[in-house]
């Protein structure tokens, strides 16, 4: 349970770091923000689960779970929606556990590079890999 919770922590700060910088391309509208944080974090999240398959079919030369668009759309739809419902906290909420008071600014720029890469580096991975 432990390993759980550190996952969705995990999920969680990159949702807010992710939140925060699509806040402030959007011109501070919370709404976008939100929306396209959560669409970021799906795809990143498919993209991953999908790269995997594909790296498990390429070394071991076997069919891979995903051979059919039936069970690639089932999957988006799934993590889609698991992952609203994991990360349906209050902006407010996050921005009280994850404040940038609590860090140096060094730290603070780090931890950003590192959530950007986790979000982007499944989708280029994935283009990779194809």
């Amino acid at each position: 349970m432990i390993v759980v919770k550190k996952i969705v922590s995990f999920y969680q700060y990159v949702y807010y770091r992710l939140f925060l910088f699509h806040k402030k391309q959007w011109q501070g509208d919370k709404r976008l923000g939100l929306l396209n944080s959560n669409f970021a974090i799906s795809s990143s999240s498919i993209a991953l689960v999908y790269s995997m398959d594909l790296t498990f079919r390429k070394l071991f030369n076997t069919k891979g779970f995903f051979n059919n668009n039936y069970k690639i759309i089932g999957l988006a739809v799934v993590v889609f929606f698991l992952l609203s419902i994991i990360l349906s906290v209050k902006e407010e909420t996050l921005e009280k556990k994850y404040a940038k008071a609590n860090e140096s600014d060094l730290s603070w720029r780090i931890k950003g590079f590192f959530s950007l890469s986790f979000v982007f580096g499944p989708i280029i991975l994935l283009i990779i890999l194809m």
